[in-house]
C-alpha cells in the first residue's frame, strides 16, 4: 500500500476557503479594522473561531482584538486554535489573557492497511442510506440529538447547495436504527480519494451499545469500496477510543480554548 505525507496545513488556503463558506449561514466570515476571523455558531464545527489573522500583527495584539468582539457578543467565545496558529504561540497568549484550555479534539487518519474491522458491531443495528430532504431532516435531529420527530433545526437545500466546497451528490448520509427507532448517523464526503467522516453521533439512550462503532464502520468501508485512500475526522473526546479501535491514528489536535 502508498504511503502518503502527512497533510500541510496552509493557512492562506484555509482563509480562502472560509471566506468562499462565509456565504452560507454556517460558518461566519468577517473582515472588521484589517482583522479577519472565521468562526461558526452552528453544528458544523465546533462552536467557535477557529482562523484569525492580521498581517504584521503580535499574536497579543491578534487576542486582544478578537476578544473584544467575543466580549461584544458577535461572536462564540471559544478559540480553536490549530498547528498552523500555534506557529504564531497563539495557545499561550489565550492561557495569559484568562482563557481556560478544554480537551483537545484530535484530527485523525485511517489508510486501508491500518483499518481493523471490529469483531462485535452491535449487529442488531439496521443501517440505511438516507437522501430525500424529509429523510434528511429526520437525520439532523439525530445528529444534534433531538428528539424524534422534533422540529429540524439545520436547513439541508440551504447548507449543501450553498457550501462552496462541496456538491450535495458528494456527500453521502446514513442512519443505523434499533427496534424500528434511529439512534446513530454519519455523513461520508468524498473529494480526490479522500473520504472525511462528519456529524458520527448516537443518541444519548443508546449509547453504550456499539451504534457509534457500527455506523462509522459503515461509512468507512463505503468509502474505502468507492475507491478513498485516506478517511480523516476530527475526534471528540468520547469518540477517540471508537477510532482508534478501528486504525484511526492522531495526525494533531486542535486546541480548545474557552472565555470565561
Amino acid at each position: 500500500m502508498d504511503s502518503y505525507p502527512e497533510p500541510t496545513i496552509n493557512e492562506q488556503n484555509l482563509f480562502g476557503l472560509y471566506r468562499e463558506m462565509g456565504r452560507t449561514r454556517y460558518v461566519r466570515y468577517a473582515c472588521e479594522r484589517g482583522v479577519e476571523w472565521a468562526y461558526s455558531d452552528r453544528v458544523v464545527w465546533p462552536k467557535g473561531v477557529f482562523l484569525a489573522q492580521r498581517p504584521g500583527t503580535e499574536p497579543a495584539a491578534l487576542v486582544a482584538e478578537v476578544t473584544e468582539h467575543m466580549l461584544a457578543g458577535r461572536m462564540p467565545r471559544v478559540w480553536i486554535t490549530s498547528p498552523a496558529s500555534r506557529a504564531e504561540l497563539l495557545d499561550p497568549v489565550l492561557l495569559r489573557e484568562g482563557f481556560v484550555a478544554h480537551p483537545a479534539l484530535p484530527a485523525m487518519l485511517l489508510e486501508p492497511a491500518a483499518y481493523r474491522a471490529p469483531d462485535v458491531f452491535c449487529p442488531e443495528l439496521s443501517i440505511r442510506e438516507v437522501s430525500e430532504r424529509p429523510d434528511l431532516e429526520q437525520w439532523a435531529c439525530v445528529a444534534r440529538n433531538d428528539d424524534a420527530g422534533a422540529q429540524p433545526t439545520l436547513d439541508f437545500g440551504d447548507m449543501w447547495s450553498q457550501a462552496c466546497c462541496a456538491r450535495p451528490a458528494d456527500f453521502r448520509f446514513f442512519v443505523g436504527a434499533l427496534a424500528g427507532e434511529d439512534a446513530g448517523v454519519v455523513a461520508l464526503y468524498t473529494a480526490e480519494n479522500v473520504a472525511g467522516l462528519y456529524w458520527v453521533a448516537t443518541r444519548p439512550a443508546f449509547r453504550g451499545r456499539g451504534v457509534g462503532t457500527a455506523v462509522t464502520r459503515r461509512a468507512v468501508e463505503e468509502a474505502f469500496a468507492a475507491g478513498a485512500r485516506r478517511c480523516v475526522l476530527h475526534a471528540t473526546e468520547m469518540g477517540v477510543r471508537i477510532y482508534r479501535r478501528l486504525g484511526f491514528r492522531e495526525l494533531f489536535s486542535y486546541g480548545v480554548f474557552r472565555l470565561p
